[in-house]
């Protein structure tokens, strides 16, 4: 006959397992101007919650759309130059991706950003 004892000892709970951060993998195209559209490309996006942003050098990007393994947004304004790229999925911000945001194209001396 068999006979098991449990014993629950205190600090020894089941873990959960903490939830993982997204991952930016590439984003297509790799450089572009404020107001252009870009592709961001990853996994552990996650279905889109009211907390989940994407920022590139702390200004929020308008997303226009959002899947677990690709985000589709607008680069805000800012200067040209090279800006970290993160995206928050809930609580987790993934590592910083170097995106190059590039000075608008001149147009007959003017410059234009183009969509």
């Amino acid at each position: 006959m068999a006979a098991w004892l449990w014993v629950a000892v205190p600090g020894c709970e089941d873990a959960q397992p903490e939830p993982t951060a997204p991952q930016i993998d590439a984003v297509r195209p790799a450089a572009a101007p404020a107001g252009a559209q870009v592709t961001v490309l990853g996994r552990r996006f996650g279905l889109r919650g009211p907390r989940d942003r994407a920022y590139l050098a702390g200004s929020e990007a308008v997303v226009e759309s959002w899947s677990d393994e690709a985000l589709l947004l607008r680069i805000p304004e800012r200067a040209p130059g090279v800006a970290d790229l993160v995206v928050r999925a809930g609580a987790q911000v993934s590592a910083p991706y170097l995106f190059e945001v590039l000075a608008p194209a001149l147009e007959n001396g003017v410059g234009v950003v183009s969509p």
